[in-house]
């Protein structure tokens, strides 16, 4: 907010010092929801066409074709890959559910 950084340079603090210690501050848990969103929808381009659309190609997909990377012959592999796939979104998610919460409901109207 507007008023924040204002009374922070009310306080004697630089614009880069207001921007440092009061506006990141707030940002940071948008910051961290939009990150983890991103990082979700990139990481699981690739399983979903994979799994449901094999003769569909997009970026992630031609990238792994081109290094070689293909390994999944069967099923049974694939459901492997899948599970080793969501494991570390899991792993993220539950690390940072705090800030995700936090940066989800920072636009949330009260009342």
């Amino acid at each position: 907010p507007k008023e924040m950084e204002e009374a922070a340079m009310m306080d004697g603090a630089t614009r880069l010092q207001a921007f440092r210690k009061v506006i990141i501050p707030i940002m940071w848990p948008a910051i961290i929801a939009t990150g983890l969103f991103t990082m979700l929808l990139a990481y699981n381009e690739y399983l979903f066409v994979r799994v449901l659309a094999p003769t569909e190609w997009t970026l992630p997909v031609a990238i792994v074709s081109l290094t070689g990377g293909e390994s999944s012959r069967t099923i049974t592999e694939a459901a492997a890959a899948s599970v080793s796939i969501t494991l570390p979104i899991v792993i993220v998610i539950i690390l940072f559910q705090k800030h995700l919460v936090r940066g989800l409901g920072a636009g949330a109207v009260k009342g």
